[in-house]
């Protein structure tokens, strides 16, 4: 029986590499139980904490060579994934990485001291994306309604947003503004030769084309999740004062979060030690939108799959 693919995310692979004493059985078990997959935000992390010297290195290490060791099973960036299926009209048969972008990947881990340049532009980019996002949320939270804001169950949320993303996408103006903030910045810098391709795809996307196009309608969804989570509040009106908020208010790594969940829905399971990123998965499985499972894991019993994998 073919094994169900699993994306891994940082904070479970971090909690079981600071264990050497359990982490080479932990990942034999991992690859016994599901094919574990590698999204390219997790690559990214690593290579980042590879410049924080407060961190302890031999854990970064293992992490790099854990990755090391999923390989080919590498994914693309999500974005790309949209890209070829919203611009390039193709259907996305193949999520991993193409050989030459493997090759680089591979160079990067193996010897990440190369990259200091990329770890220093890279914060100042995450910065000014997390304005932006407080901006959005602003805007949200200026004109959308009370009852949108306050959903009584994660499925809610998640058919909220897609109802949300169906308005924006009614709406001309609006929704070339959204689409350049959450896609076209990006495709801009990774496919400057493209620019006219992406205006046209941006400008021909409507409710009735996004609806064929599955993982786009997903990631322009998390986007809009991940932006509408630290402003929406779960649950019957009356707990609305203990009800925590779907995400918290610091929201420095909400991109790498709304990136891993993004990668899962493109396969069966993503396993995680971090409670709001399963909570926005878990909204897409409520909804219907998502035919997979998100695995919570507490981060002491990060090495028990047993309990946890059914």
């Amino acid at each position: 029986m073919k094994k169900p693919t699993t994306i891994v995310d940082k904070s479970w692979v971090q909690r079981v590499c600071e264990r050497p004493d359990i982490s080479d059985r932990t990942f034999d078990l991992l690859k016994q139980k599901c094919q574990p997959v590698v999204a390219s935000v997790l690559m990214e992390e690593i290579l980042a904490n590879h410049f924080q010297p407060n961190l302890n290195q031999a854990t970064v290490s293992r992490m790099r060579r854990a990755v090391l060791d999923f390989h080919p099973h590498w994914m693309k960036h999500p974005a790309e994934l949209v890209f070829e299926e919203l611009v390039k009209n193709e259907q996305i048969l193949n999520a991993g990485l193409s050989q030459e972008q493997a090759m680089l990947a591979s160079e990067a881990m193996s010897d990440p001291a190369k990259l200091g340049n990329w770890m220093a532009s890279r914060h100042e980019e995450k910065k000014k994306r997390r304005t932006a996002r407080k901006q959005q949320q602003a805007w949200f939270h200026k004109n959308a309604s009370a009852a949108f804001l306050h959903p009584p169950d994660l499925g809610t949320f998640a058919k909220n947003g897609s109802s949300f993303l169906a308005m924006v996408l009614k709406e001309p103006d609006l929704k070339l503004l959204v689409l350049d903030a959450y896609l076209g910045q990006t495709w801009k810098r990774w496919h400057s030769a493209e620019t006219a391709e992406i205006d046209i795809a941006f400008a021909r996307l409507d409710c009735e084309l996004v609806s064929k196009l599955p993982f786009t309608h997903s990631y322009l969804l998390a986007e809009f999740l991940y932006d509408l989570g630290p402003i929406t509040k779960i649950g019957a009106p009356e707990s609305k004062k203990s009800n925590p908020q779907v995400l918290s208010g610091n929201q420095i790594n909400n991109e790498e979060d709304q990136e891993y969940v993004a990668s899962a829905l493109r396969c069966d399971r993503l396993l995680t030690c971090d409670d709001g990123m399963h909570q926005i998965a878990q909204a897409f499985r409520e909804a219907g939108y998502w035919k997979g499972k998100c695995i919570l894991i507490p981060g002491d019993e990060a090495d028990q799959l047993e309990r946890h994998f059914a």
